[in-house]
């Protein structure tokens, strides 16, 4: 699956992307990917502009796009997957009458605990699912010492190549297939 992940503030990046344009994004950055210091396809981008930062990260991850799909598509899921971050004290997952809300304790990395952590609420919304293509926006109105406008996208798209523009199961599938290896 072909990942994009986009850390930022909510007025600074506009909605509406689709899987054309995550396409698009792959094709344009295919040659970074290939060259990455970190000896994996990994793209790191950040800015900052006054009282904006943000950040993207371009991945090609070898797992199956079905199970990507059905794994970020559930809010609970979420919190396993934020709590990977060493700054992630604690979450939780609650139902309003706006859909689910993900809350996430936020503290020090020597924190061992929640205590004392700042608490951010992250609306949950699956703004786009397809046979090929998911996107999920987490949003928080306000964060940690006043900061605000808090969004997360994560998009998906099953590997492909623009070339032949064929759909793989896995990025090793792909790399079998584009280079005639067994």
């Amino acid at each position: 699956a072909f990942f994009f992940f986009d850390l930022t503030s909510a007025a600074a990046s506009p909605s509406g992307a689709d899987s054309e344009a995550l396409r698009a994004r792959y094709v344009a950055i295919k040659s970074q990917l290939a060259d990455t210091p970190f000896r994996r396809p990994l793209v790191l981008d950040s800015t900052q502009a006054t009282g904006t930062l943000k950040g993207d990260v371009h991945a090609v991850v070898d797992h199956p796009f079905p199970a990507v799909r059905v794994a970020v598509g559930e809010s609970a899921a979420w919190c396993e997957i934020l709590i990977l971050h060493i700054n992630v004290k604690q979450c939780s997952v609650a139902n309003d009458a706006q859909g689910d809300v993900i809350a996430a304790a936020i503290g020090r990395k020597n924190a061992t605990t929640s205590a004392g952590a700042h608490r951010v609420a992250f609306r949950y919304r699956v703004t786009a699912r397809s046979a090929d293509y998911v996107r999920v926006e987490l949003t928080a109105d306000s964060g940690p010492m006043g900061t605000s406008n808090y969004r997360i996208v994560l998009e998906a798209l099953r590997y492909w190549s623009a070339e032949r523009q064929e759909a793989y199961a896995t990025a090793d599938a792909a790399t079998r297939r584009l280079t005639g290896s067994r």
